[in-house]
């Protein structure tokens, strides 16, 4: 069961209808970039980074830029992605929830993959995205088929070269990638097995 009273208050509700309409399915769990990928590092180059002391501004022209374009795509990426035997399409970035932070969403999401995934579609820029990477590394760990949008295999070695040379252009631009170096990490002890 994906509801666990455990979950901080504001999950519980959102968890327990997942697992109410998902009862007895499979999903293919579209992975695509929601408040990161290309969009946010164009975006970040030539604009957030000027906005970081004014938080509102910032905040605006994330959700006008970054956000809402990101959540038209991941929408618009279902129709291209062919359907799979056996489950049903599920794509997260297009999910909003006023007041949650990341840590809310990857808790509520990995239990998602973690009881309801067959296999996991990348949307491209997925690798940019820690919340993605994160999901592809839950995914390698559990042994879930990962695929892109053409629907091409993305293995563990493929994967951890596609964050990798994602690294040097967050560091351009002074983001953080210590989390992802832990994903980085993680997947290399993978490969090496």
């Amino acid at each position: 069961m994906l509801f666990d009273p455990g979950q901080p208050e504001k999950i519980q509700p959102v968890a327990h209808t997942f697992d109410y309409f998902l009862a007895g399915l499979k999903i293919n769990y579209i992975a695509a970039p929601a408040s990161t990928g290309w969009r946010y590092l164009d975006w970040y180059q030539h604009t957030g980074q000027y906005l970081v002391d004014q938080p509102e501004e910032f905040s605006q022209s994330h959700y006008n830029e970054v956000l809402e374009p990101n959540k038209v795509d991941a929408l618009n990426s279902l129709l291209k992605i062919p359907p799979t035997t056996g489950c049903i399409k599920f794509a997260p970035a297009s999910v909003f929830y006023s007041g949650w932070s990341h840590a809310d969403y990857m808790l509520l999401f990995t239990g998602l993959i973690k009881k309801y995934a067959l296999r996991l579609t990348f949307l491209d820029g997925w690798q940019t995205s820690l919340g993605c990477v994160m999901e592809f590394c839950l995914a390698v760990e559990n042994k879930l088929p990962c695929f892109d949008l053409s629907n091409n295999k993305i293995s563990c070695a493929v994967g951890l070269t596609m964050i990798e040379s994602v690294l040097p252009k967050l560091l351009a631009v002074n983001l953080p990638i210590d989390k992802l170096q832990n994903c980085v990490t993680q997947l290399t002890e993978a490969v090496v097995k």
